[in-house]
């Protein structure tokens, strides 16, 4: 039932989403190119492959046409790679001795998905002959400071785009044209660290740890060096996201 809820939600805030488009006054924008008003209008009509096909050759751009057309695709194409009918889902089965973050690390697909895709409300809820659905998820984000813009990709594909709120104590050797990794995800409960084994980790705020030291969290307190989002774009993020993923300090343009 939470599953099932959580995947017609995601779908719900993609209607929303579409409809907040169609309604944007573009007259503002007379730069904006005419595949940007006309992706609106077949959001409207909720035909969204459609949509993103249209903006493909302006996911790359650095300017206002670029920022809009990964807003727009990434909405679409998030609510695809967080349900279960992902074309390439596959099945995993529960072995004697398997925990979830075992499981996720064979099956390389985050533990906060494969919880969402299986309806599982605790991480140590896990039976015998148990069928777990999972996606590979060997996905890039890209980090763009001077855009204020995080991306995850895969391959040449976004999956999903999101506004950077603040920026906390960066170095400028991190950010030109660097890479680094995932090296842990991390879940609290009104600020204070859980085990991710934890039965509140399900309803837990997230952030991810990058090994050169810089956190992607919703809350920057504390912290020496950070990349704040809003917090349902964190939580969102470490669905598609797992430990040993690749991040790339970029440099605009895209």
């Amino acid at each position: 039932m939470k599953l099932t809820y959580s995947i017609l939600s995601a779908v719900v805030c993609c209607s929303a989403f579409a409809t907040t488009l169609a309604q944007d006054n573009y007259s503002l924008w007379p730069r904006r190119p005419d595949e940007l008003e006309q992706a609106r209008n077949l959001l409207a009509q909720q035909k969204w492959g459609e949509a993103v096909h249209l903006l493909q050759p302006f996911v790359h751009d650095s300017g206002v046409a670029g920022v809009e057309a990964r807003k727009i695709t990434g909405r679409v194409n998030v609510v695809r790679y967080l349900s279960r009918m992902h074309p390439y889902s596959s099945v995993y089965t529960v072995k004697r001795g398997d925990t979830l973050p075992k499981i996720a690390s064979s099956t390389k697909c985050p533990t906060d998905l494969l919880m969402l895709y299986n309806g599982l409300v605790t991480p140590s809820a896990l039976k015998v002959g148990q069928k777990l659905v999972y996606i590979e998820m060997s996905l890039r984000v890209e980090i763009y400071l001077a855009l204020n813009e995080l991306t995850v990709w895969d391959g040449e594909s976004l999956v999903a785009s999101y506004k950077i709120e603040a920026i906390k104590g960066i170095s400028e050797n991190i950010s030109r044209n660097s890479a680094t990794t995932v090296s842990s995800r991390e879940s609290y409960i009104q600020g204070k660290k859980i085990p991710q084994q934890a039965a509140q980790s399900a309803v837990a705020d997230k952030s991810l740890r990058l090994a050169d030291g810089v956190i992607v969290s919703a809350s920057d307190d504390g912290l020496p060096s950070c990349i704040r989002l809003s917090a349902k774009d964190v939580n969102e993020l470490s669905q598609l996201i797992r430990v040993g993923n690749e991040v790339k300090w970029m440099e605009s343009p895209l």
